[in-house]
């Protein structure tokens, strides 16, 4: 599977999930099914990821994913998508939120910890870093229209 393949396979359903939750109400109901019945893009394969332990973390520096509980949200779907494939096995994928939890104990006053001394405390071979430009749910705060732009890097820690 290809790192564009696993953005839109993985990350877009979550957003749009997310959003979907938090926004749908009364008379937006109709966007919201809107989003749900549109396909996917598809794009070719860019990257073939490795069956070795993996950790998919969301750097959010910036602080543009709001609520910031949606970082831990699309990582969970993207993580849970990948072993649903078949393109990393589930004894492979290391749960995000140990990646999380991990960056906040060692981000100490500004030092911001490397991503190589992540992976090594979670215990992973290969990173998906995803560092997050822009996100946003809706426009005009009503209608649901998720929005994310992002670098996404799939780095081998060994």
């Amino acid at each position: 599977m290809a790192v564009i393949r696993f953005l839109f396979h993985a990350l877009v359903p979550a957003m749009l999930a997310g959003s979907s939750l938090l926004l749908v109400t009364g008379c937006n109901i109709a966007s919201a099914v809107g989003y749900a019945v549109h396909p996917e893009p598809e794009f070719e394969a860019q990257y073939e990821l490795a069956d070795v332990p993996t950790v998919i973390f969301i750097d959010d520096r910036r602080g543009v994913v709001n609520p910031t509980r949606l970082r831990r949200v699309i990582a969970d779907e993207a993580t849970a998508q990948l072993m649903e494939e078949g393109v990393i096995s589930e004894q492979n994928m290391i749960a995000p939120r140990d990646a999380m939890i991990a960056a906040r104990r060692s981000d100490r006053s500004g030092d911001v910890v490397p991503i190589a001394r992540i992976a090594e405390m979670v215990g992973a071979d290969q990173v998906i870093y995803v560092d997050v430009n822009q996100f946003a749910l809706t426009f005009d705060g009503v209608t649901p229209s998720p929005l994310s732009i992002s670098r996404v890097r799939v780095l081998n820690i060994v």
